[in-house]
């Protein structure tokens, strides 16, 4: 740019200017909200005159990186120079691009737009969008899932899509997880399954089979079956199966079964399918065996046979049937079978024993004689059941000895034939007269596993006959009477000695336990309730499987230390029976239960009180006191709700119970269906952290303070459910009035605040009495950032109502993060905060965020406390605010100053700056200066410049800008005749006075004014002769020669000569075609006496006519640019004959018919030509 002024200055001037073509037109871009935003255009010369200049912005948040341009095309890039505009901002304005000879204004609009997630199907705008891709890209939606961008997209939904997304953003990232969110968006069904098929049967296997199960999923998104199976003969291709394992909806899943894991007969498997608590199963039935085949065997039959027959000799051995009964029973079932099982051997010699036992003495003889036929082997256990069987029917001694020693030799062979020492025990002397060693031999049997019945019958039948045999509760005892048990065999002296035994018993055992209960449901002896009752409470077995006897303890009115405490531990928790008086009664005085029972029982005198009003009565104080320490505690369950609830009805409500009351009032029972949920986590919207409580019996207690909430139930592995089907919510304390009173009396009121505010809404109207709270709200880090930026607008609106705007201060100078306020909510901290004269953060804010939105007038307050701190040095941002304000009539003394100094941008806005700076008297040299540069720069000057001008030298000044300004305005006069304003041609007047070097365009221009002037000043004459002398000399003309002073034009003898004057684009080749009168057409070159002013003079005399064409060379023809035509009209009369006036005397006389004076100036001229001739000869 000063290398143009010194041009000027110079008198050098551009042949040509740029045509600028800006592109785009006008800028209209989008971008995203609290992102980098940034653009370019271009300036373009498109006559390829190169251009150069400078590029400002109206707008001061708009940064323009380098803007100085200089070429053909230039580039130019800006930016805004911070992030902090909200979705819906606008920022508008121009870019003013200043060039050599040009002025452009591209208006320019910003619009900030919400960044929506980006991914392979495009922008996710909606959360369908979102749907969509998981359809497809199911791995790429997992991962966009869990980034910022999703997270920040999820801040633009719904409150229950925000606490969802929080909810699953808490957990490890799974499939499953994302699918759950889907489906509780609505966005999708659930994945759910079919199989094809229900069981299977495959017969004649007999080889490995493949086999496949067609398995259905009824929609998109994330399934994960496990599959398992309970046989080895089955193995499964995929024990996991997912979504990828699917063609479509469809999905094979192979099998195999193995021919050599298979058994003779059926083999059976079960197939489980498990995914998402749906379970499914398909039986596998398999055999190498046809299906006819598998029929019924004898084998099966005779087990089945036997199994009859043993249970008729138990009974019979019980005395539960007559031996008549056992012998027919046991024959007539014999009868009923096959030929072929009637022929077994052992069921024979069965017969044989029924009939000698039913005294049939002749028909055991028969079987006895058959058998011994059949019997071959005499050394099998059947041999030995025969010989057993001959000693009953003939119980001679010595006959009995033979056969016992029989027996003894085949026993011998078989010692681990149970059957044969099952004989023996009947037969030996020793057991026969010792029943202790006898049930001892029976004993180790039975310890070393071998659970034959026939040897619990003996022994049965030993303690049945001698009780005292029983000395412990052995292991063998215990079996033995679990039998007995099961066969109601407990007789009436066993049950006598059970109870002495337990009396005695160390430690509980089950097995004992289930023995003696079963011994008192058949004998109830209070001796017996009483043993059990000890046996009970010493083992401090309270669980509610026991309560039963303990209640049958309080019934009976057993006097037993630890009764009445084990009857109320070991009550049901669900109970709300009203207890026995006795009960009751006793824990009115005694009293030393945990605090858990505690409450279940004053719950339980609570509930019953209108049937048990004395006992309430009786506890109403303890209770109320025992309500208070839990209150303290913080403690929540079923029955501490109905105490505290019966408490608060009692109106025992002071400030200490309205504190503890801050979380016990708001919490709700949680109760869970599934069976393997951990945990349950709720969200709510005005928290910053969750709650998270784990899950005791498909039970939790969890506050909620608000109605904007989200429950999730949380399986092992993380997986959480949302599902509403899922869970019960249940109010445990209820009563809006006490809700007033706890608001009332609290000495710590946010949770109440809380409440009261997500409850009502809009509809919530705050009090004075609410100022505090609002503070402790926003100084609280329990309540959630974003939660603290949603009132805001809310609260403001209340503040301002009541103008007490100030209580924010020390929470609003503390905060970081605005991005998630709107642009209404930050425009008011920054009012605020320059309002409280916080004036350092204010700046940070309003150079960070977009606040233009702010009163204008706070702005202007918050830049002139900025610019007190340092008006010198520059800041291109406050420079721009200040001028923006400028524009709007917004100023002070301060912002005036700084941009007298600073401020460079559009011709139009510095002059506005101008006319301020110069009615507050500033000095606005610097400024004019800037002013009157850019102009001359641009080619503008217009006629605000003169003023300015006048003004700028009055003040110390530049001699190259005043040069420049002179030269551009002489130029103009020149060639334009522009109306130039006297004090041009006076300060070039005093310049060419003083000597100084003055261009030849201020010397034309001063010779030109005078020229025109009605008068001239001597001194004005002189200047002007020695003007137009210079220039003669320099043989340059111009037609404004012929309107001096006639004494000029005689003196430089111009008054014979006429001028063809042209104005044109400087610097070209131009001719002129002429013709005088009727002569002949003459060509010849123009000459240029100036930029752009081409002259030829001819000399002419009166009435003589020269007609023109100037032409330009156009390739093979010429171009016509002007016609005229030149005429001599004027005789220049000075006083002093000459023969060319003379000449122009003559031809005007004849023209206009002056006879007279013609024949007088005819005689001049001859006296002339004869002195001529006579003075002057030729040589």
């Amino acid at each position: 740019m000063r290398r143009r002024i010194w041009r000027l200055s110079e008198g050098q001037f551009d042949d040509e200017k740029p045509i600028l073509d800006i592109q785009p037109e006008k800028i209209e871009i989008s971008c995203n909200a609290f992102e980098k935003c940034e653009g370019d255009f271009v300036i373009r010369s498109t006559n390829q005159v190169p251009v150069r200049g400078m590029v400002y912005c109206s707008n001061p948040y708009i940064l323009i990186a380098t803007p100085q341009f200089d070429g053909v095309e230039s580039k130019i890039h800006y930016q805004v120079i911070h992030q902090g505009f909200y979705e819906g901002d606008t920022i508008s304005g121009s870019f003013d691009i200043i060039g050599n000879g040009c002025e452009y204004h591209l208006p320019f609009d910003v619009h900030y737009v919400r960044k929506y997630p980006t991914s392979s199907i495009g922008e996710i705008r909606e959360l369908s969008d979102f749907a969509n891709l998981a359809n497809g890209h199911w791995n790429e939606a997992m991962q966009l899932f869990y980034s910022k961008g999703f997270s920040d997209f999820i801040s633009h939904q719904a409150g229950n899509i925000q606490l969802l997304y929080r909810g699953f953003l808490s957990v490890p990232p799974t499939s499953r997880n994302l699918e759950a969110f889907l489906v509780a968006c609505n966005l999708k069904s659930p994945v759910s399954y079919t199989l094809d098929t229900a069981d299977r049967y495959y017969y004649s296997v007999d080889e490995n089979q493949k086999e496949s199960i067609e398995i259905t999923k009824n929609t998109w998104g994330y399934i994960d079956i496990r599959i398992s199976c309970d046989a080895d003969f089955i193995t499964l291709e995929n024990t996991c199966i997912t979504a990828d394992f699917f063609v479509g909806s469809n999905l094979s899943l192979n099998y195999y079964i193995h021919k050599n894991r298979l058994h003779a007969g059926k083999n059976y498997a079960v197939i489980h399918f498990d995914a998402a608590g749906e379970h499914r199963q398909i039986q596998i039935v398999a055999s190498t065996k046809a299906e006819e085949e598998l029929v019924p065997s004898v084998s099966l039959e005779a087990k089945k046979t036997e199994y009859q027959l043993l249970s008729l000799y138990v009974a019979y051995r019980l005395r539960k049937i007559t031996t008549g009964d056992w012998c027919n029973q046991t024959i007539a079932l014999m009868s009923t079978l096959n030929e072929e099982i009637q022929s077994n051997l052992y069921f024979g010699l069965i017969k044989t024993h029924a009939l000698i036992a039913n005294k049939q003495r002749q028909d055991a003889l028969w079987e006895i004689q058959n058998l011994k036929q059949d019997i071959t082997d005499k050394k099998s256990t059947e041999w030995a059941y025969l010989l057993y069987l001959c000693t009953l029917i003939e119980p001679e001694e010595s006959y009995v000895d033979r056969l016992t020693k029989e027996i003894e030799l085949i026993f011998r062979e078989r010692p681990e034939d149970v059957r044969i020492f099952w004989f023996l025990t009947f037969l030996r002397k020793e057991y026969v007269s010792n029943k202790a060693l006898k049930l001892q031999a029976i004993s180790r049997w039975v310890m070393d596993g071998i659970d034959s019945p026939f040897l619990y019958i003996e022994a049965y039948d030993l303690i049945c006959q001698d009780p005292f045999l029983l000395q412990k509760f052995d292991p063998f005892s215990l079996k033995i009477l679990n039998w007995a048990r099961k066969h109601d065999g407990i007789t009436g002296n066993l049950a006598i000695q059970i109870t002495h035994l337990l009396e005695q018993e160390k430690g509980f055992n089950e097995r004992v336990f289930t023995i003696v209960g079963q011994t008192y449901q058949l004998y109830p002896e209070e001796e017996l309730l009483v043993a059990i009752l000890k046996y009970l409470i010493t083992a401090h077995k309270v669980e509610e499987v026991y309560h039963s006897w303990y209640a049958l303890g309080v019934d009976h009115e057993i006097k037993l230390t630890g009764l009445f405490e084990a009857f109320l531990l070991s009550l049901p928790k669900d109970s709300i029976e009203p207890l026995p008086n006795a009960v009751a009664m006793y824990f009115g005085y005694h009293n030393s239960l945990p605090a858990s029972m505690k409450a279940f029982l004053y719950a339980n005198i609570i509930t019953n009180k209108r049937s048990q009003e004395s006992i309430y009565n009786q506890y109403q104080k303890t209770m109320e006191r025992f309500a208070l320490e839990q209150m303290a505690t913080g403690r929540m369950d079923d029955n501490l709700a109905i105490i505290y609830q019966d408490a608060l009805d009692h109106k025992m409500i002071d400030e200490d119970v309205a504190d503890a009351m801050a979380t016990l009032f708001f919490t709700k029972k949680i109760i869970c269906i599934y069976p393997d949920i951990t945990r349950v986590m709720v969200f709510e919207e005005a928290l910053a952290e969750p709650i998270i409580v784990p899950v005791v019996n498909r039970i939790a207690y969890v506050p909620l303070y608000t109605d904007h909430y989200q429950i999730f139930l949380e399986e092992k592995g993380n997986n959480l459910i949302t599902d509403e089907h899922a869970y019960f919510v249940e109010t445990l304390l209820q009563g809006p009035q006490l809700l007033e009173k706890f608001t009332t009396l609290t000495r710590e009121p946010l949770h109440y605040f809380v409440h009261a505010l997500t409850e009502f809404e809009e509809e919530f109207q705050l009090s004075s009495e609410d100022m505090d709270h609002i503070v402790e709200f926003y100084n609280s880090d329990w309540i959630a950032s974003n939660y603290k930026h949603k009132m805001y607008p809310f609260f403001i609106k209340f503040l301002q109502a009541h103008g007490q705007e100030s209580i924010l201060n020390e929470h609003l100078l503390e905060e970081q993060d605005y991005l998630h306020l709107d642009s209404k909510t930050i425009c008011f901290i920054f009012e605020l905060l320059v309002l409280s004269d916080e004036y350092e953060k204010a700046y940070e804010i309003f150079s960070e965020y977009n606040v233009w939105n702010a009163s204008k007038k706070l702005i202007l307050r918050l830049v002139t406390k900025k610019l007190q701190e340092n008006l010198d040095e520059t800041n291109d941002f406050l420079v721009g605010v200040s001028a923006a304000l400028l524009k709007q009539y917004l100023s002070t003394e301060e912002t005036l100053f700084y941009l007298n100094y600073h401020f460079a941008g559009p011709t139009e806005e510095m002059i506005t700056l101008w006319t301020f700076a110069a009615a507050r008297q500033l000095d606005t040299s610097a400024l004019e200066e800037r002013i009157l540069t850019q102009m001359l720069y641009m080619d503008a000057l217009d006629e605000r410049a003169y003023q300015i001008f006048e003004s700028y030298l009055e003040h110390k000044n530049n001699k190259m800008i005043v040069e420049a300004y002179l030269t551009y305005l002489a130029h103009k006069y020149i060639l334009e005749d522009l109306d130039v304003p006297e004090h041009v041609f006076a300060q070039i007047y005093r310049m060419l006075r003083r000597g100084e070097k003055t261009n030849d365009c201020c010397r034309i221009a001063m010779m030109k004014h005078f020229a025109y002037a009605e008068s001239l000043e001597n001194h004005e004459f002189k200047l002007l002769d020695e003007l137009v002398r210079d220039s003669i000399l320099k043989n340059v003309y111009f037609g404004f020669f012929r309107r001096m002073d006639d004494r000029l034009v005689v003196k430089y003898h111009l008054y014979d000569k006429v001028f063809a004057e042209y104005r044109g684009e400087p610097r070209q080749r131009l001719f002129i075609r002429y013709r005088k009168d009727d002569g002949e057409e003459l060509r010849e070159e123009m000459i240029e006496m100036y930029d752009g002013i081409y002259v030829r003079q001819f000399m002419m005399f009166f009435g003589e006519r020269i007609t023109y064409e100037i032409v330009r060379e156009n390739g093979p023809t010429e171009e016509v640019l002007d016609k005229n035509e030149l005429s001599y009209q004027d005789i220049v009369e000075n006083g002093e004959l000459s023969r060319y006036l003379l000449l122009n005397r003559m031809q005007s006389d004849f023209v206009y018919q002056n006879d007279k004076e013609l024949l007088t100036t005819m005689k001049q001229y001859q006296s002339f030509d004869v002195a001529t001739e006579q003075l002057f000869t030729l040589l």
